[in-house]
């Protein structure tokens, strides 16, 4: 049945179908804002009638149904108030007493059309296939054991998926969109998206927290929490030294071996402890400068504070080189050993030192010749 004068732009049937299982026959028209319209047949319980004629004129808008052995003229279904735009059904029902089929339109101005189906009440006749081909636009019916090919109604007329896009453009002076499309008897539509004109967002908040790493990026007006990003896994000041290298390998501790026994150090880890021996014993060991000790006659627990005598000196230097401190750094009187290493014992004899330096002796003889020998040495603690 050809329904080309259903001139609705490009509404297209969705779904025309029939469960033969429920006996349900279903509709559904495209943009038609409605809910699948589904009437159930299961009540027409048939044995082997044949439809006669199912055929649609789209001269005159009608739907002819004519079912054999039904002792009725043809059933038409005045379908022309159908040629609407926007049309939705407002019913589709079917009444199991009375065996009729209505099918009323919205604004049709119409009563609803019926049709009796009375005279298909058979036994158990089914639906051997109700279907739809896009492709071609055509609805084929077959009706089980009817001893009939399929009716195929072309419904090709109501194909309108030729339509094109006339225009679709953006105007970025006004920021309007324009779709146009071709035949729908329409204006142009257009929407103002000048609203969307963010080239003068500002950042609201661009901040990093070094307490927990995290980086917080805030947009003005962006409808949007703020985006934080976890930079704890970067944060590489926990270094180990063992983990630092050497830009360049150097050897700090095989001075005096052939080239074959030397091995360069790669890191922060191997250097120090290929150095730590080294500066541990004799970078802590220094001698005083030179103290003077009356010797000219016997005395016993006579005292001298050492570290009293290391800081006139080095405190107060006679001269210093040209840009040198006025000072010599000095060390605390607590961080210091105090080592007699030798005494000569014609001369003196070392009673004790004390932890701040304060050394007690005795003279037990005067040098002949006015010379005698005491070595003193500190060591940082």
């Amino acid at each position: 049945a050809n329904l080309s004068a259903l001139d609705t732009d490009n509404q297209e049937v969705d779904n025309f179908s029939f469960n033969a299982a429920t006996g349900e026959l279903t509709l559904e028209v495209q943009d038609d804002g409605q809910a699948a319209h589904v009437a159930n047949l299961s009540a027409l319980d048939t044995d082997n009638q044949e439809v006669d004629n199912f055929s649609f004129n789209a001269a005159t808008g009608e739907l002819t149904l004519e079912v054999q052995d039904d002792g009725q003229a043809a059933h038409v279904a005045d379908l022309s108030a159908l040629d609407t735009d926007n049309q939705t059904i407002d019913g589709l029902t079917f009444n199991v007493v009375t065996n009729e089929l209505s099918i009323s339109l919205e604004d049709d101005a119409e009563l609803p059309v019926t049709v009796d189906i009375s005279g298909v009440d058979t036994d158990n006749q089914e639906v051997d296939n109700f279907s739809f081909n896009a492709a071609t636009g055509e609805l084929t019916l077959e009706v089980q054991d009817d001893g009939q090919a399929a009716h195929v109604a072309d419904l090709s007329a109501l194909d309108t998926d030729n339509q094109e896009v006339d225009n679709f453009s953006f105007n970025a002076a006004t920021g309007e969109l324009t779709l146009e499309v071709q035949d729908d008897g329409q204006a142009a539509h257009v929407a103002d998206l000048s609203a969307l004109d963010t080239d003068n967002q500002e950042v609201d908040n661009f901040s990093f927290n070094a307490a927990t790493g995290e980086l917080t990026l805030e947009v003005q007006d962006d409808g949007q929490a703020a985006h934080v990003a976890d930079l704890s896994a970067l944060n590489t000041d926990d270094q180990y030294d063992d983990e630092v290298q050497l830009r360049t390998a150097i050897d700090v501790d095989d001075a005096g071996k052939i080239p074959a026994e030397v091995v360069n150090e790669t890191t922060v880890q191997e250097v120090i402890q290929a150095i730590a021996p080294i500066t541990s014993k004799a970078a802590r060991i220094f001698y005083p400068p030179s103290i003077a000790i009356d010797a000219s006659a016997l005395a016993n627990n006579v005292t001298i504070n050492l570290y009293d005598e290391y800081i006139n000196q080095f405190g107060t230097p006679t001269m210093a080189s040209a840009g040198a401190p006025a000072a010599v750094p000095t060390y605390a009187d607590t961080e210091l050993y105090y080592y007699v290493t030798y005494a000569d014992p014609a001369v003196l004899n070392i009673d004790s030192i004390s932890a701040t330096g304060v050394m007690q002796y005795d003279v037990v003889g005067t040098p002949p010749d006015y010379n005698s020998l005491i070595n003193v040495v500190f060591v940082v603690r």
